[in-house]
């Protein structure tokens, strides 16, 4: 019984101390995903460009070195500028362009829209409500019947 809890804790050990130092592998495609090709307007990790392939050895030589995924990404921006980041940071002038402004720009269409149309209604409701009133009696239906007749014989 004892040797079985000695082997079963010795095992448990091992497992631990082997399982504890898998890390996470990270990969070309994964930080490509995030990267564009200068000049192209693809993927770093999809490009089937010259560019593409030296920048995704370049990633690999990073990877290699122990690198984590932000310090390859910080390093392409250091070297290439914010161009080559698939998405805009979420800080300072792009957070107000790239994730602000799209969305307010179609809240204001839309109030545009509703403002509009609302009006539109309302001027086809006038006119609906003005096209009622002129509506005439049959007397003087008749009547302006009769100076027409007349006009009509003094020229015919």
């Amino acid at each position: 019984m004892a040797k079985k809890m000695i082997a079963t804790s010795v095992l448990i050990s091992i497992i631990v101390i082997f399982t504890s130092g898998i890390s996470y592998a990270l990969t070309v495609k994964e930080v490509g995903s995030e990267l564009m090709v200068i000049n192209h307007d693809m993927l770093v990790s999809v490009c089937p460009s010259e560019t593409g392939q030296q920048m995704r050895d370049q990633i690999s030589k990073m990877i290699d070195k122990g690198m984590t995924k932000e310090e390859i990404i910080d390093s392409f921006i250091k070297e290439y500028g914010e161009k080559v980041y698939a998405a805009p940071t979420k800080e300072g002038f792009n957070l107000i362009v790239a994730w602000i402004l799209p969305f307010l720009v179609i809240l204001i269409g839309g109030l545009f829209l509703y403002y509009f149309t609302k009006k539109w209604q309302t001027a086809y409701e006038v006119n609906n409500n003005s096209k009622q009133e002129l509506q005439i009696s049959s007397e003087e239906q008749e009547e302006y019947e009769e100076k027409l007749n007349d006009e009509l014989k003094k020229y015919l």
